[in-house]
């Protein structure tokens, strides 16, 4: 275990924590904890005190609020004092404030447009969580009464789109039911809806088969082709950045799953702080809980995420991909009551299916001129002499 202690400097508040959607693979759905209470103005209050102190201690001069639910839109009010109170906090501190948004994207009325509009420049990303064409959307992002919810989303897309340009980015959850749209889904996003940042990530399900998985490898190969297609005809990188997962391997691996407790953490309605927001809503006994914006931080019970490295995870520590999996720590607590023994199976081989095709268009970007042979073999975690000839 390591004990380097890290400032916070990525808050996720859970502005409401209730939803105007019933989606059905939801962690939320559990209701463990759901008050359906949007966050009250002194939550927010003692939040930007929390990062006003962290600035004093550390000198940290960059902080990530993200804008969860629930649906945060239900709390417009919420978000508007958010907005303001990071517009004056930097300019009386140097601290450069970066807003996300993570919403369903069905919302979109004339006070939401003015607000973000006003506060544009504070945004770095709205993420919009969208399935997929109409059938595989409305599978399972459904309203409450049970209908889907595509239509929704599809009236509102050209506004996020003239609202924030390539800041509004496309979230789909792949379902085992969803595994053979993939291509057709990432097409529609990205030649008809017009969205260039999109991210695909399997939901966890014990239930895929080699099927599924054979599938995903061949959708997700469509994909690498069409991208492929477009580093060779265009020659340049954008297309290439902005699919998600693969783009990860244009960056530096991380000795780390995630941030969660580390450097960013989560505020739910009553003030409490949880590592991330999957957490708040799994934890029943809030033992992952390690303050409150009221009380302060209690470093002992923080210092569990603080202190832990790559060689901490249990089933990881041999596997070449270890420094580039999206590993969810969340997910290991709720199957083995701790963070730190890694859910393994069929998402252990989506993300060496997507590390092939990763590496493949990495290789043509350096071929193309586009990526420098040295920036490629820092950036592949694998056990090799080198990823890219000379």
């Amino acid at each position: 275990m390591h004990n380097k202690k890290e400032p916070l400097d990525a808050y996720a508040l859970l502005l409401s924590e209730d939803c105007n959607l019933a989606c059905k693979y939801c962690y939320e759905r559990k209701g463990i904890g759901h008050a359906y209470q949007s966050m009250p103005f002194p939550v927010i209050d003692h939040t930007f005190e929390l990062i006003k102190n962290n600035y004093t201690i550390h000198g940290t001069s960059v902080c990530d609020i993200t804008l969860f639910g629930g649906e945060p839109f239900l709390n417009i009010p919420g978000i508007e004092y958010i907005l303001e109170t990071a517009s004056e906090l930097s300019i009386n501190l140097p601290i450069e404030f970066s807003i996300h948004a993570i919403s369903n994207g069905t919302i979109l009325n004339k006070k939401i447009f003015e607000v973000i509009s006003k506060h544009n420049n504070l945004f770095t990303q709205v993420q919009l969580s969208v399935d997929g064409i109409k059938h595989v959307h409305d599978k399972y992002r459904v309203l409450k009464s049970g209908k889907g919810s595509f239509a929704l989303v599809e009236r509102n897309i050209h506004l996020w789109k003239t609202l924030l340009n390539n800041k509004a980015t496309i979230h789909s959850v792949v379902t085992k039911d969803s595994i053979p749209f993939i291509y057709e889904n990432y097409s529609f996003f990205r030649y008809q809806w017009g969205i260039l940042n999109i991210w695909f990530l399997p939901a966890k399900d014990d239930n895929y088969s080699e099927l599924d998985i054979e599938l995903y490898d061949q959708q997700m190969g469509l994909v690498a082709g069409k991208i492929l297609h477009d580093l060779n005809t265009r020659k340049t990188l954008e297309t290439f950045q902005g699919f998600s997962p693969f783009s990860k391997i244009l960056s530096p691996g991380q000795d780390i799953p995630c941030g969660a407790g580390k450097n960013y953490c989560t505020i739910d309605v009553a003030g409490d702080i949880y590592p991330c927001h999957h957490f708040r809503f799994i934890d029943t006994n809030k033992s992952t809980v390690f303050g409150n914006v009221f009380e302060g931080i209690e470093d002992s019970r923080r210092n569990l995420f603080i202190g832990y490295g790559p060689e901490d995870i249990v089933g990881c520590q041999d596997c070449e991909l270890r420094f580039r999996c999206f590993r969810c720590l969340a997910e290991n607590y709720d199957k083995y009551g701790s963070p730190f023994i890694q859910v393994k199976g069929a998402h252990c081989k989506f993300m060496k299916i997507d590390n092939k095709y990763q590496k493949l268009l990495l290789e043509r970007a350096v071929e193309l001129g586009l990526v420098d042979i040295e920036t490629a073999n820092s950036n592949v975690d694998v056990v090799q002499t080198s990823f890219c000839k000379p």
